[in-house]
């Protein structure tokens, strides 16, 4: 097997791409929110089906409220100063056949969203502490649609002052990654 690229030539939206814990509390425009659904919207996906649905909620908007108080404890401690959510939801089912992709394809679109809030000096922390079931009710959300992951969204900061101090520690730590050798399987498992 050829050796695998050096990381050095990651493309630097990918490369610098992380989810802080640390943001300022400076709002977001819904034309910005807007551009970057509009990112998502472009992703590829099964069959075109383009599954994926956004709940936008800047932080001055009646969505924000019930978003944040789905988030677990640990969330809550740092997301109430960012200054705007995004809720994904996947359409599981469209009235014919389950879409079995759709979790993939809402990956997909969350992938593109991130790299252009990238691109725009924007960064995405994506969150799977939160209640899905609270958020079902809470927004009515039928049953051919599930919850998959909350978006925090918003400018990157130095200012660390108003995390704990395990975010703190968290958020100086260097980012790693599993040695791709770890990732890589040549023909079979072993």
């Amino acid at each position: 097997m050829n050796k695998p690229a050096d990381s050095s030539q990651i493309h630097p939206l990918i490369a610098n791409r992380w989810s802080p814990r640390a943001f300022a509390e400076t709002p977001l425009t819904l034309e910005i929110l807007h551009t970057l659904v509009e990112a998502g919207r472009w992703a590829a996906s099964a069959g075109n089906t383009q599954p994926w649905r956004f709940v936008l909620a800047p932080k001055d908007s009646a969505y924000y409220a019930p978003l944040f108080a789905s988030l677990d404890e640990g969330n809550q401690a740092w997301v109430q100063y960012v200054p705007a959510l995004m809720l994904v939801v996947a359409q599981i089912h469209n009235g014919k056949r389950r879409l079995g992709h759709a979790w993939f394809d809402c990956g997909w679109a969350v992938g593109s969203l991130s790299l252009q809030a990238e691109a725009l000096g924007l960064r995405v922390h994506p969150m799977a502490g939160f209640s899905a079931n609270q958020l079902r009710t809470t927004l009515e959300i039928p049953d051919s649609f599930e919850p998959v992951v909350m978006l925090a969204v918003g400018y990157p900061t130095s200012d660390l002052s108003h995390l704990s101090e395990s975010n703190q520690t968290r958020e100086q730590a260097p980012r790693t990654r599993k040695p791709i050798e770890q990732l890589i399987y040549a023909g079979d498992w072993a």
